[in-house]
């Protein structure tokens, strides 16, 4: 008979380790995360929101705000990295830990159904540049790719091999838009300036792009080894890397050649073979691991949701979504999610740095620690008036900040730090 938890689940009855930690013998060199976390950060839509940023601030402001937004999310992100890789924890199980054994559905499953909607992104853009350059259904497309992006979810290791496909499909983006935008016209690209620049505008676009999947990093990380250096890397690799990298070139490729209405004429060069190619792989390595954390929330959600009924139905409403939703502009969607999300975080590193000084072998007392939630809400709040006040500075920082700074306050005021138990 296997050990059962607070639940009433028998321990290992979920599959890819979704409701208890990853074991040693089951980790990984830290490469292979990094190249799970390499693909997911390099979605195709990057190139395109990195356009977006050079549009609004210029090529300058462009290239440095992505970079210190990325830097950025390497500190909170490996700093949540480094705990599940400790540990072997999802972003639920963290959750758990600082938040209680009910309560901790309330971040996890807000955060699973952000996520679905990005894997039925990733898939919507998969369809529409099939239907540019190939004149395809966009819906029909759309739909069928959520359900094939849906099959490497069902395991991690199909997600590692998926990537050696997807990895080099970031490269051969970033090769063709050197090749055929950027490098003939390098001096253009980079005098390319615009009136009044907003010069946060790069910093809180690197940032909120993702900002989601840095604070469910557990996921990805928790197959690394415990060491610092090995979630350090697989996070520079997920933001410098790929997130930045991508960003960076697509702001460089719009400077060259402004126009984001004909995927920079890349459809018709060698019958688009090359772009869509490189666009469904990228696109499949991001939406995969979209709907990989969605199922780790959605399989928490009830002892007896199994992992592969979560994959099924997760996959079966992102492809709905995807197969009836019209390609949209993300970037004020992820502005609006910059604003509800990073609290999560500054909850999940307070918790585990300055409450319990890096040790997850206790659990909360209370099911219910309703000063994580009191804590997020006060970050979301100051997000929202730094807009108005403090409009120079990115919101996300104050926002994380102030959750950190108030769940540790009102915890140790409270008396409830030290209310822990045995699991």
């Amino acid at each position: 008979m296997k050990p059962i938890d607070d639940r009433g689940v028998p321990e290992g009855l979920k599959d890819e380790y979704a409701d208890r930690a990853v074991p040693l013998d089951a980790r990984m060199h830290w490469i292979k995360p990094s190249m799970v976390w390499l693909g997911f950060s390099t979605q195709f839509i990057s190139f395109f929101v990195g356009a977006e940023v050079a549009m609004k601030v210029g090529i300058t402001w462009a290239v440095l705000g992505i970079f210190i937004g990325c830097v950025f999310l390497v500190v909170e992100s490996g700093l949540i990295a480094w705990a599940s890789a400790k540990y072997g924890y999802s972003f639920p199980m963290m959750n758990k830990k600082a938040w209680g054994n009910r309560a901790f559905l309330i971040p996890s499953l807000f955060l699973a159904i952000l996520v679905t909607g990005w894997y039925a992104y990733q898939a919507m853009a998969t369809g529409d540049v099939w239907e540019k350059a190939w004149g395809v259904n966009a819906h029909w497309a759309s739909f069928i790719f959520a359900i094939l992006f849906a099959l490497t979810a069902t395991k991690y290791k199909w997600m590692v091999w998926a990537r050696f496909l997807g990895v080099p499909a970031l490269f051969v983006m970033c090769g063709y838009l050197f090749y055929f935008n950027i490098i003939p016209n390098w001096d253009k690209a980079w005098s390319f300036t615009v009136a009044n620049p907003d010069y946060s505008y790069g910093i809180t676009t690197g940032i909120s792009f993702f900002i989601i999947s840095s604070i469910m990093t557990g996921d990805i990380v928790r197959y690394c080894k415990p060491k610092v250096f090995d979630s350090t890397m697989v996070t520079i690799f997920a933001f410098i890397v790929g997130n930045g990298l991508a960003l960076s070139v697509g702001a460089l490729a719009y400077a060259a050649y402004p126009n984001l209405e004909t995927w920079w004429g890349l459809v018709d060069i060698q019958l688009g073979i090359p772009v869509v190619m490189a666009a469904t792989w990228m696109n499949w390595v991001s939406g995969d691991a979209c709907l990989y954390n969605a199922v780790m929330g959605y399989t928490n959600a009830h002892p007896k949701v199994k992992w592969k009924q979560a994959i099924i139905i997760g996959g079966i409403i992102g492809a709905i979504a995807a197969g009836t939703a019209g390609l949209k502009t993300v970037v004020p969607w992820m502005l609006a999610i910059g604003t509800l999300v990073p609290p999560i975080g500054g909850v999940i590193i307070a918790d585990f740095y300055w409450l319990r000084k890096r040790d997850y072998t206790l659990d909360r007392k209370d099911n219910w620690n309703w000063i994580a939630l009191i804590s997020v809400v006060i970050g979301i709040l100051i997000a929202w008036v730094s807009i108005k006040t403090i409009p120079w500075l990115p919101n996300q920082i104050p926002g994380m900040l102030f959750s950190f700074l108030a769940f540790g306050i009102l915890m140790n005021a409270s008396g409830k730090a030290t209310e822990m138990v045995k699991p």
